[in-house]
């Protein structure tokens, strides 16, 4: 199933950040495990590709969904860490 991603995201960056633990990369796939789900997920051009299990589809994208917090702003997030001069050479920010 596809997450669309409406607005930039990173997966890597937000996998391998430090902040979550247990996750594996195996190629394009990241896996790991949020709320007793097995959780695949790889970036695609049209989102996030989720798989997984045991529950169904739709479910496995609503709980990465929550879990990445996609509905947070992330726009304002990147602009409001930028002053931050190590957060600023760490990562390529979008701009408006």
């Amino acid at each position: 199933m596809i997450l669309p991603m409406l607005q930039p995201f990173d997966l890597e960056t937000s996998i391998e950040c430090g902040q979550v633990f247990q996750w594996r990369r195996h190629g394009p796939w990241f896996c790991g495990v949020i709320s007793g789900q097995i959780i695949h997920l790889r970036e695609v051009a049209e989102g996030l590709e989720i798989d997984g299990g045991p529950a169904a589809a739709v479910a496995l994208c609503d709980i990465t969904a929550k879990f990445l917090r996609v509905d947070d702003p992330f726009t304002e997030i990147y602009k409001s860490i930028s002053v931050d001069p190590y957060m600023l050479c760490r990562f390529e920010y979008p701009s408006d």
